[in-house]
């Protein structure tokens, strides 16, 4: 039996008319709630997501096909729409805009307002390699 469930997640608090396909679950919220939610059922059905989309602007829904381009989602990496890999630590930065992520880095992301650091920075932090999708 496998710990993932192939199943993912979109999290949005936009209103999305587009179907999806059958894998991805829907989470028309914010992300605290969806993510309290997704461990809600994570915890009662000993599963776990293969991976999670964050989007907030509307515009980027046509990147969600790019997940089949994702070989690995064990792994601990992030895909965005933009990152910016800088010798200059003020000049780092990752667009939270689009995010495919597993469950494992989930957290980082969703609360990142609690720390002093940017998202590139805490995502640093615990060594998530972040990379353009």
């Amino acid at each position: 039996m496998s710990f993932y469930n192939n199943k993912f997640t979109l999290i949005t608090e936009e209103v999305i008319d587009v179907k999806l396909p059958s894998n991805i679950k829907l989470y028309n919220t914010n992300l605290e709630e969806a993510y309290t939610e997704i461990k809600r059922y994570e915890v009662n059905k000993h599963t776990m997501y293969s991976g999670h989309i964050i989007l907030k602007l509307k515009e980027d829904i046509k990147l969600i096909s790019k997940i089949k381009e994702i070989q690995n989602f064990n792994e601990n990496k992030i895909y965005s729409k933009e990152v910016i890999h800088s010798g200059i630590a003020d000049e780092c930065f990752i667009d939270s805009n689009f995010i495919i992520c597993n469950s494992w880095n989930l957290p980082f992301i969703v609360y990142e307002y609690r720390t002093s650091s940017n998202l590139y920075s805490n995502l640093r932090r615990h060594r998530v390699k972040m990379y353009k999708i």
